[in-house]
């Protein structure tokens, strides 16, 4: 797992970089808010900017994140395991959310 704590407009960011899973988890004041998955080489990020505009400054801070070094301890593999559940829940709830919207024909906000 790599590390990285930015101060961005007054609002500490920690991002955490789970090798295994392949995601970037982004705290936002100490809460988990934000997760960036690795497809094709890419990062993409889940953030209303990146939804709405297709750019977010998150993505902008990966090679950062990539450069710093990578933390071994053995309370690591405990985090990766508990993000990667945290990110497969997120899904879930996800696609129960689209198909409940097809299904009660509310389709506008997928």
């Amino acid at each position: 797992m790599k590390q990285l704590f930015v101060n961005y407009k007054n609002t500490q960011y920690e991002f955490r970089f789970l090798e295994l899973s392949r995601v970037i988890e982004i705290f936002k004041a100490g809460r988990y808010t934000y997760s960036m998955k690795c497809t094709a080489s890419l990062f993409i990020c889940n953030c209303p900017g990146s939804f709405y505009h297709r750019k977010c400054w998150h993505s902008e801070m990966i090679a950062e994140v990539m450069n710093t070094q990578e933390i071994t301890e053995p309370w690591i593999d405990w985090a990766e395991e508990a993000g990667i559940e945290m990110y497969r829940k997120e899904v879930r709830n996800y696609e129960r959310y689209k198909s409940y919207a097809n299904v009660s024909g509310s389709s506008s906000y997928v």
